[in-house]
C-alpha cells in the first residue's frame, strides 16, 4: 500500500493499493537527484509518501513546499527530477478519496 499525505494549509490522506501506480510512485522516488540544502521550511506545504508492506513495515518520504525533507523538516534539501513524482500525487488526489475528509464526514454525522 502507499499512502499519500498531504499537509496544504488542511490535512488531506489517500491510500493507494494499485500495485502499478505503487511502482510508478517508487520509480519516480529513484529519479529525484538531491542538489543543495535548503534552510527554510514552510509550515503549511508538507506532503510524505508512506510504503507499507504486507507485514506493516513503513518507509515514509517526507517533503516541504517541493523540497525533500529528513526527519520532518530538520534538513531540508532542494531537489531535481521530481516532476514525474508531482504528476503521480496528482493523479492520486484526483482519482483516489481522501480518506480524513471521509472520516471527518462520517463523525460529523455520528454525533
Amino acid at each position: 500500500m502507499l499512502i499519500y499525505n498531504r499537509n496544504y494549509g488542511y490535512g488531506a490522506q489517500y491510500e493507494v493499493e494499485d500495485k502499478e501506480l505503487i511502482t510508478a510512485a517508487l520509480d519516480a522516488l529513484r529519479q529525484i537527484q538531491i542538489e543543495s540544502e535548503y534552510d527554510m521550511a514552510c509550515t503549511d506545504r508538507d506532503e510524505s509518501i508512506v510504503f507499507v508492506t504486507g507485514d506493516g513495515e513503513r518507509c515514509v518520504f517526507y517533503f516541504n513546499d517541493g523540497n525533500f525533507s529528513l526527519a520532518e523538516d530538520k534538513y531540508i534539501y532542494r531537489i531535481s527530477n521530481a516532476e514525474t513524482l508531482w504528476n503521480i500525487t496528482s493523479r492520486i488526489i484526483q482519482e483516489y478519496p481522501d480518506m480524513l475528509a471521509e472520516n471527518s464526514i462520517d463523525e460529523e454525522y455520528e454525533s
